[in-house]
């Protein structure tokens, strides 16, 4: 596991990788000892204060801040004390204490691990008997999405995530670029689950010393990335060859990555390997650590033993036995199938290749659903064919997600993102003799469409243009017609259309009512305080402010999805209480396809201690109480108008009825072609 240097060595490294910054930080190298902590005389002879910050950065690329009481933002740290174990204890300490973060929730970075992104020095102010202040910038990833933050209060500084190109110092943002720093978690050390192949495994005795990591306990062979590792495996051996010379793996696999924590409590993940050998180790040579010993999974229990450890050799012994319970492969073998051979296992023979390619299949064909702003739908008109037809073609050697850009690209000239599929149609062999399996995908194009200046396939496509749905549908063939409308009424809804011949195929009752069109369900919460402010959300995936909720999942009703977007979000699990409004939009607003009910909760006020207990989830990058004058200004009108609603019908003891954000009688919605077409199909009552 990775310790923290002490000052000295961190500042020898810095200038090692930033030579150009020795200047600045010349005396400070002459002064301080390598293996002491911070007590560095600065000009004039007062000390050098040393502070540690420590910069979080989230997958997103977002950078964690505390707000100064001044107004603006600066990185989460505070000034070396006595009782310091280590300067990265001191950012860790400091992080904790303003934002809520625990270092479980982090781990060190592939790139720097424990050494410091930047040092900045800043001058004593004028007439102060303060010293020099000397800042240490350590970086950090967080291993979930993001962690989560104590909310602001009256007695306590507010935590933000800031995305990098806004982050105040150039300087930093530069060196996180050219660091390569992702945000990502990623496996920091590689260990090896060396077993014989007969259900033995190795473990080594680590040496009982204070301040490792498990001193005294049995663990894996294996130790921590260096930054003139190439890979994780030149790590494993590498380590290998410093702890246990004379043993040799010929081939290792990687078998998964385990999350342990470290002496400073951050998370550490590990990609461990599988390997097998069958050597004597009391023939081999221990640099490092008691001894080597063969154990089988009967004896762990009797072991010092991390019980993460003990449940990864369980599962790999327990996934070998599986495979020894599979009958033998025909033709010869001399050894025991392992883990390691899994690739091996799903290598298909010659003759079932041959077979799957002389097999009689049906044919295949995948069409694009492609919209303008507007909602009008692309279609091509073939120059091989009657009738005006969507983008697409049929599959050569290929998938249909593959086939729907390839024909797009080559028809049109467009890149486009295939999305969700739409529809599936089982042709019947009559009709073209031989069967068909029709595909219709969302397909979303990387720029706008002018059909004017497409460049259009010579040889097969003639003309192309966008259309209002019902145009759409009439210019189309009768079976295109059919197959379209489903998958309009699928993009309209949760499911994928599964039809024969364009008509919904034969399902059960409970497939019937899963899979019937129905509107999108979201839950909001709007919570206030005891003095009447309303809680405004800053999520890190959007760029306007939100009250607290999200989306009903299918298996709850509204108030179980208010309950659980309160927790997720700011931590609160309290009584969301009954439905205040609810705000309903039909699907024709262009906003999402589909309609629209939004359910609103107002519970009652928090309480002082409620408050000063919420902490931020991963998709919140800030949060604010703001009075309900000020809440109505900076929220979206429609997010307004809804908490305004909730609000007051709280107080009146009412539920409100909304469309779209204003209280008024939804109108109707218009029937189109495509609800022609499909009722043309069902029987009528």
């Amino acid at each position: 596991m990775t310790s923290s240097p002490a000052l000295g060595d961190l500042l020898t490294s810095y200038v090692r990788r930033f030579p150009g910054e020795r200047g600045g930080l010349e005396q400070l190298l002459a002064t301080a000892d390598p293996s002491a902590l911070p007590r560095v005389a600065g000009p004039g002879g007062l000390p050098y204060a040393v502070r540690c910050s420590a910069m979080v950065l989230g997958r997103s690329l977002r950078v964690l801040h505390v707000q100064q009481t001044a107004g603006g933002w600066v990185l989460p740290g505070g000034r070396w004390a006595q009782a310091e174990q280590s300067l990265m204890a001191v950012a860790l300490r400091a992080l904790a204490e303003q934002t809520g973060v625990q270092p479980g929730w982090l781990c060190l970075t592939p790139q720097l691990l424990a050494e410091v992104l930047d040092v900045e020095v800043a001058a004593a102010a004028a007439g102060t008997d303060e010293g020099h202040e000397v800042e240490l910038r350590f970086v950090f990833h967080t291993v979930a999405d993001q962690p989560c933050l104590r909310l602001p209060s009256d007695r306590r500084a507010g935590a933000g995530w800031i995305p990098l190109d806004e982050v105040p110092s150039a300087r930093l943002r530069e060196k996180v670029v050219a660091a390569g720093l992702t945000g990502r978690a990623e496996p920091l050390n590689a260990s090896a689950l060396i077993h014989d192949g007969r259900g033995r495994y190795l473990l080594h005795l680590r040496d009982n010393y204070a301040g490792i990591w498990e001193p005294g306990a049995f663990s894996l062979l294996g130790g921590g990335r260096d930054p003139k590792d190439q890979s994780l495996e030149d790590t494993l051996r590498r380590e290998l060859a410093e702890e246990v010379p004379g043993l040799q793996l010929t081939q290792v696999q990687p078998y998964c990555v385990e999350d342990v924590v470290d002496v400073h409590g951050l998370a550490t993940p590990i990609q461990i390997f599988a390997g097998r050998w069958n050597g004597d180790v009391d023939q081999q040579p221990l640099t490092e650590g008691v001894l080597l010993r063969w154990f089988t999974t009967d004896m762990l229990h009797r072991l010092r033993l991390l019980p993460s450890t003990r449940d990864l050799i369980l599962r790999h012994a327990a996934e070998l036995s599986a495979i020894s319970a599979v009958p033998a492969r025909s033709g010869p073998s001399d050894e025991t199938a392992t883990v390691e051979d899994l690739d091996a296992e799903v290598t298909v023979s010659e003759d079932v290749k041959e077979h799957v390619a002389a097999h009689r299949a049906p044919a295949a064909a995948a069409d694009a659903l492609i919209r303008n702003d507007q909602g009008h739908i692309l279609l091509v008109n073939p120059c091989y064919k009657p009738g005006w037809d969507l983008p697409g073609g049929m599959l050569e050697d290929e998938g249909p997600e593959h086939a729907v850009a390839r024909e797009a690209l080559e028809e049109l000239g467009v890149p486009v993102d295939v999305g969700r599929l739409l529809a599936m149609d089982t042709v019947p062999a009559h009709v073209y003799g031989r069967t068909l399996v029709a595909y219709i995908y969302a397909a979303h194009p990387r720029g706008p469409i002018d059909p004017t200046k497409l460049v259009l396939q010579d040889e097969e496509i003639t003309a192309a243009g966008y259309f209002p749905e019902a145009e759409a549908l009439a210019l189309l063939p009768a079976p295109l017609r059919r197959r379209l409308a489903r998958a309009l009424e699928a993009e309209r809804s949760a499911h994928t259309a599964v039809l024969l011949d364009g008509r919904p195929a034969a399902r059960s009752k409970r497939d019937h009512y899963a899979l019937l069109p129905s509107p999108m369900v979201a839950a909001t919460v709007v919570l206030t305080d005891e003095q009447g402010r309303v809680l405004v959300l800053q999520p890190s995936y959007k760029q306007h402010l939100e009250l607290c909720g999200g989306m009903v999942e299918a298996a709850e009703s509204p108030a179980e999805g208010a309950a659980r977007e309160a927790w997720e979000e700011v931590g609160w699990r309290g009584d969301v209480g009954r439905v205040v409004a609810v705000d309903t939009s039909s699907g024709t607003d262009g906003r999402y396809g589909r309609g629209l009910a939004c359910f609103l909760f107002a519970p009652a006020p928090l309480t002082e201690a409620e408050v000063d207990a919420l902490v931020l989830g991963e998709e919140v990058a800030s949060a604010r109480w703001l009075p309900r004058l000020q809440a109505r200004e900076v929220l979206p009108r429609r997010l307004a108008a809804r908490m305004d609603a909730a609000l007051d019908a709280r107080t009146a003891g009412t539920t409100v009825h909304l469309s779209a954000g204003r209280p008024d009688v939804p109108a109707l919605r218009t029937p189109t072609m495509a609800d022609a077409a499909l009722s043309a199909e069902e029987p009528h009552a």
